[in-house]
């Protein structure tokens, strides 16, 4: 799988959503496609950016206008310029703590809890793991 794989996901879901019409759905599999939505949109999170620090790191940004990394995320993305940043920080922090990273990708965690996380993982790669369960099952804020 790649990046056409991908691509034809996105046009698939597209087309899905286009005909989604949450009044018809049984409150039981709304339940169930908003935890999937949710899970999906923090793996969407963690692609844009990984792929985001792929075009920044190589300088690509600034075919498009943008006079830094975060100004291009911001842009693509609709956000802050001050996420974006963030984001970009979190992104490389990831790439030491592959756990955290593995479990941002596969969007067991959000990007927010990835943040509170990295920290006390890096400063105690042992407690990594009990981290990551708690952010997985407890609510978060």
């Amino acid at each position: 799988m790649g990046a056409c794989a991908v691509r034809r996901a996105g046009e698939e879901l597209e087309r899905a959503l286009a005909s989604l019409n949450s009044g018809d759905v049984p409150v039981s599999v709304a339940d169930e496609l908003v935890q999937e939505i949710a899970r999906w949109e923090r793996m969407l999170r963690a692609a844009r950016v990984s792929l985001g620090r792929r075009v920044t790191d190589a300088g690509a940004f600034r075919s498009h206008g943008d006079r830094d990394p975060s100004a291009y995320l911001s842009r693509i993305s609709g956000s802050s310029r001050a996420r974006a940043k963030e984001e970009l920080a979190l992104a490389e922090q990831l790439e030491q703590l592959p756990d955290v990273g593995r479990a941002v990708a596969e969007g067991r965690i959000s990007h927010e809890q990835a943040k509170v996380i990295a920290p006390a993982a890096h400063a105690d790669p042992r407690s990594t793991d009990e981290l990551l369960e708690a952010a997985e099952h407890r609510s978060f804020g």
